[in-house]
């Protein structure tokens, strides 16, 4: 699991500008991460549960032009959440995390863990996530399109409030496959949009192009 289309549109979608301290839950190979800290001029730390991924991505961070703006742990997140309530609050939370809720894991331990939810699913992401938000602070995940209605119901229960939502295509007049989240403690408007990652041609679209060229170098 190493750079991919949704963690590119994440970490390039997040409004992280005004952020002084974020926190990457499940880092990979510091992917977003190191987005995040070249797009703003925040502290970003990185929470990696494999011990191979967080060397890598230590490795990728240390060979960055950021390197003394990121920190990687080799921790299990829902460990460290529930031992760490002394620790200061961040203006940003971000997080790829595991979505595929049902049917056969991946054959390899670390790859089921990447994609399955059965380590850390989306209820318990948010719920650990929200003690750890300053009150003015941001949840930033993407999600299949199908988990839709749970993302909204465990909001609901957790007192939780999404303020920003882009339904993404994988192709213009395609299905919709993943949802952008912005989800907040404090209660904003709603902003909806969509975009759609390739035109009717296969082309990369114009729209995908704008959100992504600062990370593409083909762009």
């Amino acid at each position: 699991m190493k750079i991919g289309t949704d963690g590119v549109l994440l970490g390039a979608w997040a409004d992280i500008y005004n952020s002084k301290n974020v926190l990457d839950i499940g880092a990979g190979s510091g992917l977003i991460s190191l987005m995040i800290a070249q797009r703003c001029n925040a502290n970003v730390l990185g929470i990696e549960i494999d011990t191979h991924a967080a060397t890598e991505a230590t490795e990728n961070v240390n060979q960055s032009p950021w390197n003394n703006r990121i920190q990687i742990i080799n921790e299990d997140f829902v460990k460290w959440a529930a031992n760490n309530n002394r620790i200061s609050k961040f203006d940003h939370i971000i997080s790829n995390p595991p979505f595929f809720k049902s049917g056969p894991s991946a054959p390899i331990m670390t790859r089921a863990i990447a994609r399955h939810d059965s380590s850390l699913g989306y209820e318990q992401l948010l719920k650990l996530s929200s003690p750890l938000l300053n009150d003015d602070g941001r949840i930033s995940i993407i999600s299949p399109y199908d988990r839709k209605d749970d993302i909204i119901f465990y909001c609901d229960i957790i007192n939780l409030h999404i303020s920003r939502m882009t339904i993404v295509y994988s192709k213009t007049n395609g299905n919709p496959v993943r949802i952008l989240w912005e989800i907040c403690k404090k209660k904003r408007p709603l902003t909806q949009s969509n975009i759609s990652i390739r035109d009717n041609n296969n082309e990369y679209s114009v729209e995908y192009i704008n959100l992504t060229k600062d990370f593409y170098l083909k762009f």
